[in-house]
């Protein structure tokens, strides 16, 4: 793609396998309307719509008849990285909300702490939401392998599985009736020193008291009462009685 004097830049569809994370990539947007929807298009909207570039009012016919609009460079970004690492987490979270995980994946493997582009926690939990929604275990088992041996995958840095995420798989597999893999992350969630959601262990006790399983309801219910949740440390006699105060004092004010 060649860069004019006038700071416009244009690329035909040689060029689409530039890297389109760059903010100041080299796109093409033509008017036919065949083929797939290249990266540097989807790049080209995130910035023009943020104000970092524009689009030229009149596209220019190319030597191969179609018409290119050109993307004009609008100011220096202060911070090339930072807006790169919010370019690719956006999309990754954008795309796994749609269901399309290969997409979501492909941008998710961009991220590089080495180059200052990292995975944000929240692009990690819509790829794994996404992916315990198509019912693709195997991939939601690789996520999580991938993000707790940092060792193995140095480009990802310290990001790991928060509450949120452990939640989201345990939730799922509960939805399904997979147990084993539920109680499974639960206590993978507590290896980790992490606490889960009182919604999480209400919903797995629940379940298991529709499959006449009362014995591992209260098992799970006595979890909670002694390790707590994410709101709480525990449910014990003194923490309840504790919060019912505050919830007196608070219906007084």
């Amino acid at each position: 793609g060649a860069t004019s004097s006038d700071g416009m830049a244009s690329v035909d569809d040689a060029d689409a396998g530039a890297d389109p994370a760059r903010p100041e990539g080299d796109v093409v947007a033509s008017d036919s309307r065949k083929g797939p929807l290249i990266d540097g298009v989807q790049a080209t909207l995130v910035t023009v719509s943020k104000g970092q570039n524009k689009l030229s009012n009149d596209g220019i016919i190319g030597g191969n008849g179609k018409r290119h609009y050109q993307v004009l460079r609008v100011g220096h970004h202060v911070d090339e990285q930072r807006f790169e690492k919010q370019l690719v987490n956006s999309l990754v979270c954008c795309y796994a909300e749609e269901g399309n995980i290969g997409n979501a994946e492909r941008w998710f493997s961009k991220a590089n702490c080495a180059r200052g582009v990292d995975a944000s926690i929240e692009a990690f939990n819509a790829l794994l939401r996404s992916a315990v929604k198509d019912g693709d275990w195997a991939k939601a088992e690789e996520l999580f392998h991938r993000h707790t041996t940092p060792s193995l995958h140095p480009e990802l840095g310290s990001l790991g599985p928060d509450s949120e995420s452990f939640a989201i798989v345990v939730q799922a597999a509960t939805q399904e009736g997979d147990f084993v893999r539920a109680e499974r992350y639960i206590r993978l969630a507590g290896e980790h020193g992490l606490r889960l959601s009182k919604a999480t262990f209400m919903l797995l006790i629940r379940r298991f008291l529709e499959k006449q399983d009362p014995r591992r309801a209260h098992h799970w219910m006595q979890v909670l009462v002694q390790d707590g949740c994410v709101k709480s440390p525990n449910y014990m006699p003194q923490t309840v009685r504790r919060e019912l105060r505050q919830l007196r004092s608070a219906r007084l004010v």
